[in-house]
């Protein structure tokens, strides 16, 4: 039985979070309560953009259950209705799978899409202030976990 995005890139995800979270815009001009930022100090590409180091991230690592389970049902209740890129009942009957049987080993790429879910999740509950405390990463560590599942030796 194939995972669910087994064969989906994922170098266009890593472009849009770059953009999303990308803060190095020189502001040109400042009043109170506003910034004014030059149309030609923005960078579409972001070729110029440091990148955060991907090597020191434990690959098989995943949090504990009831972290994993919050995180899946915030993806679920927050991105999927209005993105659902993921077909939702096959999802999370791999997901449950993965986490009950021991013997389960998913592919590479799915664990790619499991991290996104759970990096996508960690990142709002971060904004929203709903997040789990303790046992799980930071939406950086799934991230980096995903990118380097999914990328098989690419270099950046």
């Amino acid at each position: 039985m194939g995972f669910v995005g087994e064969h989906s890139e994922l170098a266009w995800l890593y472009k849009f979070k770059r953009d999303l979270d990308c803060e190095s815009s020189t502001p040109v001009g400042e009043t109170p309560g506003r910034v004014t930022v030059s149309i030609s100090s923005l960078n579409y590409f972001q070729d110029d953009a440091e990148i955060a180091s991907l090597d020191h991230v434990e690959l098989s690592k995943r949090p504990p259950q009831h972290i994993a389970d919050h995180l899946v049902e915030v993806y679920f209740q927050t991105v999927h209705p209005s993105f659902p890129i993921i077909g939702k009942g096959v999802f999370l009957g791999q997901y449950r799978s993965f986490y009950t049987n021991p013997n389960v080993r998913p592919g590479k790429r799915w664990i790619a899409v499991l991290n996104l879910v759970f990096a996508i999740a960690a990142r709002y509950t971060l904004l929203g202030g709903d997040g789990l405390e303790g046992d799980g990463d930071d939406h950086w560590a799934y991230f980096a976990r995903a990118w380097r599942l999914s990328m098989d030796n690419v270099a950046l």
